[in-house]
């Protein structure tokens, strides 16, 4: 980008081409951060964002800047913005930006405040209708709630009534060669959605998120070591839930190595090199004939039915969900 330039159309919502510009914008934002950080030096990154280097995220046509509570720290970031403005004419709007602190001392907060001339607002807040901090959502009071307002929904119309319901709601929830609905049971959906978290960090998806968890949660160890501890985060908690109801210690337990070693530790001159005993308790490995490759080694998905299936969502909702006799 260089100088202002004065678009002669307009772009209205929706308009395929936005998403693309507001990408390529953000990321002349992202590169004039780093150079004011990099250049500036001494800059205090908000709690657990120093090690992927986080300061901001944008989302839809939304910016979001993090930083610690120091008001050095917030006027680089200021000056960015305001360098930002200058080359692309793209000014920040005070009257739609909101600054919010948490546990931030009075005096602090009143100097970061008139650096940024934002206005205040307070945790917890709600973002696109969705609660960002939402510790006191139940999942199973939620789900019951709303698949008690579809079923009225379905058997009374607009009302919500008891003994209206003609055929059971795990029933309704089967799909149609199955003789139900396809109707799906918000607790095992959502165990499906939260398995989605799971897959994409043990096969180490290079997502920002995957390296957060792997740098702060889980530190190096594997996965299968992780305990859903109580005083955990809401949101890691919810994620170890699915995990934990399915897959059970003596599932993963660790008889004879760590949790962690690669198959090519166990093949030695194309043959199996087993730890003694171990074939006492898996038979089977015995029949395998081993195979190495070039190729990492990576986790697979297992259906029902004992196939080897491409992870999804829908795949995973398939397997957990109770299933029935198909219907002729």
């Amino acid at each position: 980008m260089h100088g202002f330039f004065k678009g002669e159309k307009r772009l209205c919502q929706g308009d395929p081409l936005s998403p693309y510009l507001f990408t390529l914008v953000m990321r002349v934002l992202s590169l004039m951060i780093k150079r004011r950080i990099e250049e500036e030096g001494n800059f205090r990154f908000h709690p657990k964002c120093a090690k992927q280097g986080i300061t901001h995220l944008s989302f839809v046509d939304d910016l979001f800047l993090f930083s610690d509570a120091d008001p050095y720290s917030v006027q680089i970031l200021k000056d960015a913005l305001d360098e930002f403005g200058r080359c692309s004419g793209l000014w920040l709007n005070r009257d739609k930006s909101t600054l919010y602190f948490g546990n931030v001392a009075p005096e602090n907060r009143s100097l970061i405040q008139s650096i940024l001339e934002f206005n205040v607002a307070f945790l917890p807040v709600r973002y696109l209708g969705v609660p960002l901090i939402s510790t006191r959502l139940w999942v199973n009071d939620l789900t019951k709630h709303v698949e008690k307002l579809i079923g009225s929904f379905i058997w009374g119309g607009r009302d919500v009534a008891k003994g209206k319901a003609k055929v059971a709601w795990k029933d309704v929830c089967l799909p149609k060669h199955e003789g139900g609905l396809v109707l799906k049971s918000l607790r095992c959906w959502n165990k499906a959605l939260m398995s989605y978290h799971i897959w994409n960090i043990v096969s180490n998806n290079s997502s920002l998120w995957v390296k957060w968890v792997h740098e702060y949660r889980i530190k190096g160890r594997s996965f299968w070591d992780i305990k859903k501890a109580w005083d955990s985060s809401w949101c890691w908690r919810n994620i170890l839930e699915p995990f934990s109801n399915f897959c059970t210690h003596r599932d993963i337990t660790e008889m004879w190595s760590n949790k962690l070693a690669k198959v090519a530790k166990f093949v030695v001159d194309g043959l199996w090199e087993w730890p003694p005993g171990i074939l006492q308790n898996i038979h089977h490995l015995q029949e395998v004939l081993p195979r190495l490759s070039d190729d990492h080694d990576r986790v697979i998905w297992i259906s029902r039915q004992g196939r080897q299936k491409d992870f999804s969502v829908n795949q995973v909702w398939d397997d957990l969900r109770p299933g029935a006799s198909i219907v002729e």
